[in-house]
């Protein structure tokens, strides 16, 4: 059985054409509602001072400058800045939340990224969350 398609002819020549597409109401209302409540947890952590990156060993064995951004990440000072920022910057929430994992591996994103650059595969490399608080200057 072939899968529906998720992304127009239109959609694909778009994207090939400016580098960019919207496709509206790609990901269902259960799916935006699973990662803005994930997102509300998150930022609670972060308020509350409690926010820890946690990676694999195995990753920060091999990477030297990711165990020193992991330790300046988990610094003692490093949520109150965000708070007092209003900016708020979460990487690697692939690690972190059991919620963005699922998203990775069982939303339609892969599908949609797939049919788009019109490929059998496709492989998901980095994820990064920024959130600017309302009336914050940028």
């Amino acid at each position: 059985m072939t899968p529906t398609k998720l992304v127009s002819k239109e959609d694909i020549e778009i994207y090939k054409r400016n580098g960019v597409v919207c496709i509206r109401q790609a990901f269902s209302t259960e799916w935006i509602q699973r990662l803005r409540d994930s997102w509300v947890e998150l930022e609670k952590s972060v308020e509350a001072g409690d926010y820890r990156l946690e990676i694999p060993q195995e990753y920060l064995n091999a990477d030297e400058d990711l165990k020193e951004e992991v330790a300046q990440i988990n610094s003692p000072g490093h949520c109150r800045q965000m708070v007092e920022s209003g900016s708020m910057r979460i990487k690697w929430g692939y690690f972190q939340n059991p919620v963005f994992r699922d998203f990775v591996h069982h939303s339609p994103a892969g599908q949609i990224v797939g049919e788009l650059l019109e490929v059998d595969e496709v492989r998901f490399f980095w994820d990064q969350l920024f959130v600017r608080k309302a009336g914050r200057s940028a």
